[in-house]
């Protein structure tokens, strides 16, 4: 029944920011809960997730309950995986076993919150926000996320596999000489590239 009145709502009247974002704050505050109905609101919240990337009229704490969103995966995928040593089934609310995710899937989910968290980082500073304090702590979160996702305990092991889109990087780096160039965004994409290269490092080694 949560599943189902969550799609339901979210079907009907997720069009509406407002009722989105409640949502959104229920996944959030009941993760545990909602870990047993994950396969049936994956889809939904992924979705939630990049429109508050997107929306050019969402405030800070709006885009924070977005970068909420994202460490609900990231703490689901460390309840999976520390199942899997000891094989133990996974409930649903229906107390029917789940199988375990589809390989596709989780690659699909771990390809959207990293890429998210990404964008997210190199974004939350812009003319509407004055709080840069906010933005700098915010940007911080998202970068210790993305150390989160790509551990071992998370999907660092599968990492190889994934498609980290960055090419949208360009059009922020490119306005550096600009006289209007949003320095905050910059430093933050200066140490999104940074995370990026130590990681490939240590993947190499």
């Amino acid at each position: 029944m949560l599943a189902h009145w969550t799609k339901k709502i979210m079907n009907e009247e997720g069009h509406a920011l407002p009722q989105m974002l409640h949502i959104v704050w229920l996944v959030v505050k009941h993760q545990k809960i909602f870990f047993r109905v994950r396969n049936s609101v994956t889809t939904m919240m992924l979705a939630a997730m990049n429109r508050l990337l997107f929306s050019s009229s969402i405030s800070l704490d709006n885009k924070r309950q977005a970068v909420d969103l994202a460490e609900v995966f990231i703490q689901w995928q460390k309840e999976l995986r520390s199942a899997e040593p000891s094989k133990q089934p996974i409930v649903s609310e229906s107390a029917v076993v789940t199988s375990p995710e589809d390989e596709t899937d989780r690659q699909k989910i771990a390809e959207a919150v990293i890429n998210f968290l990404m964008r997210m980082a190199t974004s939350l500073h812009d003319a509407s926000n004055t709080n840069t304090l906010q933005s700098e702590m915010c940007v911080k979160r998202c970068l210790n996320l993305l150390e989160s996702a790509f551990s071992v305990h998370v999907w660092g092991s599968e990492s190889s596999k994934y498609e980290i889109k960055i090419t949208w990087m360009d059009k922020v780096l490119m306005t550096s000489e600009q006289s209007n160039a949003n320095g905050p965004n910059l430093l933050s994409s200066v140490q999104l590239l940074e995370f990026c290269l130590k990681f490939l490092v240590c993947c190499m080694s």
